[in-house]
């Protein structure tokens, strides 16, 4: 909800199930001079401050620009394949493989 871009009308965040992967896909490619590298890294932007905001204080989200870091960390703990990170001008897509399936 804080990341995806609300600027594309009509769009929703989508989550796909299949046998060897889920894909979630959120509207919005990475805003401003962020890169797939960058994000890798921790380093944020804040597409949608005042919602950042609430959910920061309403403690509904974890620490500031530590999500993808620590999906890559417990993916790599879990013996999983690295998380597969897509930046589309319209559309940003993180795909996550089953174990044995890349």
């Amino acid at each position: 909800m804080v990341h995806r871009d609300y600027i594309i009308a009509g769009a929703r965040i989508r989550v796909h199930i299949f046998e060897d992967r889920i894909a979630i896909r959120s509207p919005g490619g990475i805003p401003n001079s962020l890169s797939l590298e960058k994000i890798k890294l921790g380093l944020t932007y804040h597409r949608n401050p005042v919602l950042m905001q609430f959910f920061t204080e309403a403690r509904l989200s974890g620490r500031l620009g530590r999500g993808i870091p620590s999906i890559f960390q417990q993916m790599k703990e879990n013996g999983s394949p690295e998380p597969v990170l897509e930046d589309f001008e319209e559309e940003f897509r993180i795909i996550f493989y089953k174990k044995g399936n890349i």
